[in-house]
């Protein structure tokens, strides 16, 4: 395989960071993640997302008859 084929990256998982300066093009230096709870203009972060979707999935029961019922 050639070498621009391969696609090497960081994981972000949707996360937001806190930038070092107003510079945010690429490379631009972060120091630290922000808080999953700030709002954004457009974005919503994760956490905010899959904590009551996880919540509601965890109570979900499944009511099936067998047949000796």
């Amino acid at each position: 395989m050639p070498k621009s084929k391969i696609v090497i990256g960081i994981p972000t998982y949707g996360r937001a960071y806190h930038l070092t300066s107003s510079a945010n093009g690429l490379g631009a230096s972060a120091n630290g993640l922000a808080d999953p709870t700030e709002n954004f203009d457009i974005a919503v972060p994760y956490e905010e997302v899959s904590l009551p979707l996880s919540s509601l999935l965890s109570k979900r029961k499944v009511v099936y008859k067998t047949p000796l019922q």
